[in-house]
């Protein structure tokens, strides 16, 4: 079940990290270099942790920690840039942008494991 859990977190964020490096890459077509960079570069950032993060000699949970947190910059950078065009996809990635560092705190926390007595 921890492997499913971990195989389908891996796929989310490859899709997630797929979807902000096309819009770095229209960002570039638009001739925003800059901010198109910065897409990029966050994006690629979080892809190379999400594969290499043995390599990388990271933990399991510390790779999820720091790709939660490098997405909730991205999408903040998105919003930022979204704001005026499209109202909708704005306050999606705003919404995302919260949330996604909240989930990297979350999976950084140790569930305890209390033992039930029954007696």
């Amino acid at each position: 079940m921890k492997r499913i859990l971990r195989k389908t977190e891996i796929l989310l964020h490859s899709v997630i990290i797929a979807l902000v490096l096309w819009k770095g890459i229209l960002l570039f077509r638009e001739g925003m270099y800059f901010p198109a960079g910065l897409v990029t570069g966050l994006s690629l950032t979080a892809m190379a942790i999400t594969i290499y993060w043995k390599k990388l000699r990271l933990a399991p949970r510390e790779a999820r920690q720091a790709s939660y947190y490098i997405e909730g910059l991205a999408f903040l950078t998105l919003y930022v840039l979204c704001t005026t065009h499209e109202r909708n996809l704005a306050q999606l990635l705003m919404m995302a942008s919260i949330v996604f560092p909240f989930i990297g705190f979350a999976t950084s926390l140790k569930t305890s494991k209390k033992k039930v007595v029954r007696g």
